[in-house]
């Protein structure tokens, strides 16, 4: 699981780290680390870095903005939003790069612009997505609902 937090003192991220691992799911957080020496907030003492098994680094200030404005006592304009996303691509790419070595190709979106390519493409592909989601679900609903219930 991927959660992405900028200063990593938010607490639905912590949470569902926390949530996560104690089901025994691999956590990466992708957070900045310039804001680990701020003291944790969350109710367990946790950043979600500390929480994580994995931590990305955006690098991103703690102030995040990155654009001084002369004549402005602060810069503007946000930098971990675009870095996450720049990493979360990087992330499916080295994924899928992986899978290739293995021999797996996935249904891939394509853009309605590209020539040849109809609406009709993505409904297909969001089907073949929603089998396989279907078929996880009935393969793993019985060991979760046995987590669940604390067994």
């Amino acid at each position: 699981m991927i959660i992405f937090g900028h200063s990593g003192r938010n607490s639905s991220g912590i949470d569902t780290a926390l949530y996560a691992k104690k089901r025994g799911i691999f956590v990466v957080a992708v957070t900045s680390k310039n804001n680990l020496d701020k003291p944790a907030t969350h109710s367990s003492g946790k950043r979600l870095a500390d929480a994580a098994d994995l931590v990305i680094d955006t690098c991103s200030p703690i102030e995040d903005a990155v654009v001084p404005i002369e004549g402005w006592s602060r810069p503007v304009s946000g930098s971990s939003t675009v870095l996450a996303m720049i990493m979360a691509h990087e992330l499916l790419a080295r994924t899928a790069e992986q899978l290739s070595k293995r021999g797996i190709e996935l249904p891939v979106f394509a853009s309605p612009t590209i020539a040849g390519v109809t609406l009709h493409d993505t409904d297909v592909i969001y089907g073949v997505y929603r089998e396989r989601m279907i078929e996880a679900q009935k393969k793993h609903l019985p060991a979760f609902q046995a987590t669940m219930r604390g067994e």
